[in-house]
């Protein structure tokens, strides 16, 4: 990415896109069972599926894979999730040199 304002508005339009793009539809009625990290399919997909979904969309839109991340949280009721997918060079990080990390 050529700057971190570009990178942001980069990633903010493909986290805008895939939420309101993508049906939310639970791996139970999707699959049959409990979580199941996959893309969204054309029924949609959940929580789990949208952070893979927004790291394609953003190397399709040239950002180096190195420079993703899928970051996990418990939520309030102690629930796992997919937080968020983020831009290493947000943070002025070089994807290629771990010791750049904050």
């Amino acid at each position: 990415m050529a700057d971190d304002a570009g990178a942001l508005t980069l990633v903010r339009a493909v986290n805008r896109a895939v939420n309101t793009g993508v049906p939310n539809i639970s791996d139970r009625r999707r699959y049959g069972r409990g979580d199941l990290w996959t893309l969204p399919g054309p029924r949609g997909g959940d929580r789990e599926d949208f952070a893979p979904a927004k790291n394609r969309r953003l190397i399709e839109a040239g950002v180096p894979a190195g420079a993703l991340l899928i970051a996990t949280a418990l939520d309030r009721r102690r629930k796992p999730r997919a937080v968020a997918s983020r831009l290493a060079v947000l943070f002025g990080c070089n994807p290629e040199s771990p010791k750049s990390m904050p």
